[in-house]
C-alpha cells in the first residue's frame, strides 16, 4: 500500500493537488483546485487505510477489540515526524520518509518491549531485596521454577 500511495501522491495530478491543498489551501483554491472535492477524495482514502490497518491489526490478535489501537496514533504521528513531515508548514513530507520513520519507531518499540521482557518459564527476582535506594545492590539473582 505504501508503493501504491507513493506512486498516487508523486505522480497525479491528484498528488500534486494534496501537496498543493496542504501547503495553502486558499492559494489552492484561488488557482482553481477544487479544495472541497479533493478534501472529500484525500479524507476517504485515509478511511479505507484506516479500515485496512484496523484489519490487520484485529486479524494479527485474533479478535476485534474497540480499545486494541489506542496509543498507535501517537506512533503514527512519530513516524511521519521523524520521516521529515512538517507539522507546522503543509505540504512537506513523503512516504518514503515516513516508511523509515515508521521503521525506527518499530525498532524503538522492539527495543523497549525486549528489554523488558523475560523468556517463559524461568524468571528473575532479587532475593532478599528492597526497592529503597539505599539497599543494597549486591543481591543475588535466582531462578525460580514454574510450578506445572
Amino acid at each position: 500500500m505504501a508503493f501504491v500511495t507513493h506512486i498516487l501522491y508523486s505522480r497525479t495530478k491528484f498528488g500534486k493537488y494534496i501537496y498543493a491543498i496542504g501547503g495553502n489551501e486558499q492559494a489552492a483554491r484561488v488557482s482553481g483546485i477544487n479544495v472541497g472535492r479533493y478534501k472529500i477524495l484525500i479524507y476517504t482514502y485515509a478511511g479505507m487505510l484506516s479500515g485496512l490497518a484496523g484489519l490487520v491489526v484485529s486479524s494479527r490478535i485474533g479478535s476485534g477489540q474497540p480499545g486494541l489501537g489506542v496509543g498507535y496514533e501517537l506512533d503514527g504521528i512519530a513516524a511521519a515526524v521523524i520521516g521529515g513531515t512538517s507539522l507546522s508548514a503543509g505540504g512537506i513530507g513523503t512516504i518514503p520518509g515516513t516508511i523509515v520513520g515508521a521503521l525506527i519507531i518499530g525498532v524503538l518499540n522492539n527495543t523497549s518491549t525486549s528489554s523488558t521482557s523475560r523468556p517463559t518459564g524461568s524468571r528473575s527476582s532479587r532475593a532478599g531485596s528492597s526497592s529503597a535506594p539505599w539497599s543494597s545492590t549486591s543481591a543475588r539473582t535466582e531462578e525460580i521454577d514454574e510450578p506445572s
